[in-house]
């Protein structure tokens, strides 16, 4: 439970909806999780009707607080655009209940703000944006410096990754709302062949003017499909210079090579 002292003005409405679940009666974790799934399922071009269903015989008569909240944190979203290019207010309030929350489902800080806007002053050039380029961040948090890379350079397709489920989620939410293409994925940026969970197409249908979040599978991610060839090569490399196989080994070489791409060959990373 957050309280309002601690909470940005702009978020306070949504604060108050937020705790009449997640105040006394339910888990902060647990209600920010089905928050974000219901969230997601609004956004999904069929819904989700077992979802629903799940979370109206959990909640009963306060299921109502979950579209509340929604609603008040896209009011939140619309009044912060005026003022700014993005905004992740869904990051800073888990920050904020991260902070005060024992619960170990909680418990990461993201990026600033300023230093997501500089990394995309070192990484987009002013003068001739990159256009038409895969965009990744591997570790991506709740998303925030692809939404500040997306403002810059709006013309390129962002691919996103975090192990955690409800920074994947977050990012999904937050990329849905700024109008950035592209894909999430949770799992292991550096195992994903072997820890792929799941993954969403983001904005796939906003050619049509409609904000979207499809699921998709392993088969329908880029992510995977790049990893796998990466890692295959990988190893057809190793195995002709006689080297030892081994996942350490593997893992190595992929830190290295993401640590080594950067926005002017088509990849903006944080690792």
């Amino acid at each position: 439970m957050a309280k309002t002292v601690d909470v940005p003005h702009e978020l306070r409405e949504f604060n108050e909806a937020f705790n009449k679940l997640g105040g006394y009666r339910w888990d902060v974790a647990e209600v920010f999780h089905d928050l974000l799934d219901f969230m997601i399922a609004c956004w999904a071009p069929h819904g989700d009707k077992e979802l629903a269903e799940r979370l109206k015989r959990k909640y009963k008569d306060d299921y109502h607080y979950l579209s509340a909240m929604m609603a008040a944190l896209l009011r939140c979203y619309n009044e912060s655009f005026k003022k700014r290019n993005w905004y992740d207010g869904l990051g800073t309030y888990y920050e904020i209940i991260a902070s005060r929350s024992k619960s170990s489902a909680l418990g990461q800080f993201f990026t600033p703000e300023g230093i997501c806007d500089l990394l995309t002053e070192m990484n987009a050039d002013y003068v001739n944006p990159p256009v038409n380029k895969t965009i990744n961040d591997p570790a991506c948090g709740s998303g925030r410096l692809l939404l500040s890379f997306h403002v810059r350079a709006p013309q390129n397709t962002h691919f996103a990754c975090d192990i955690d489920p409800i920074c994947a989620k977050m990012t999904a939410f937050n990329m849905c709302i700024h109008g950035v293409r592209g894909q999430i994925t949770c799992g292991n940026a550096l195992d994903l062949t072997s820890d792929w969970r799941f993954g969403f197409e983001i904005n796939r249908l906003l050619k049509f003017g409609i904000p979207s979040i499809e699921r998709i599978n392993a088969n329908q991610c880029a992510q995977y499909h790049s990893f796998e060839q990466m890692v295959n090569k990988f190893k057809e490399d190793m195995k002709a210079k006689n080297e030892v196989i081994t996942e350490e080994k593997i893992q190595q070489k992929i830190a290295e090579k993401i640590a080594k791409q950067s926005a002017i060959t088509g990849q903006l990373s944080l690792f």
